[in-house]
């Protein structure tokens, strides 16, 4: 049984169940697009002088904080800005294993 907001299946409780359903996908997109609508308002301010703009990024895991950034100067640098989304990933990375190497030492 599929719904979506414009078509609730009305089948006695289903209803209630579908609308539900409906309204916690909702909330779960909200939730998920909220760094996405942060990073446009920051993007839009640092484009008013679009000389200061120096790149931006936001990624979302499936689990766990987002990483978003913008970088502003007077002269971006391309390899500065791919270094430093490589280096974020890799700190992630490095954080996740040693949760798991905490929570269970066999582990490699």
């Amino acid at each position: 049984m599929v719904s979506t907001p414009d078509t609730l299946v009305s089948e006695g409780s289903g209803e209630y169940r579908a609308r539900g359903l409906v309204q916690a996908l909702a909330s779960t997109v909200t939730d998920h697009a909220q760094p996405f609508r942060e990073m446009v308002a920051r993007i839009e301010r640092a484009l008013d002088d679009p000389s200061e703009f120096g790149g931006a990024i936001v990624i979302m895991p499936p689990q766990g904080d987002p990483l978003a950034w913008n970088t502003n100067g007077p002269k971006p640098d391309l390899l500065q800005f791919w270094n430093a989304v490589k280096v974020a990933i890799e700190q992630r990375v490095t954080e996740i294993v040693n949760e798991a190497q905490a929570r269970d030492p066999w582990r490699r």
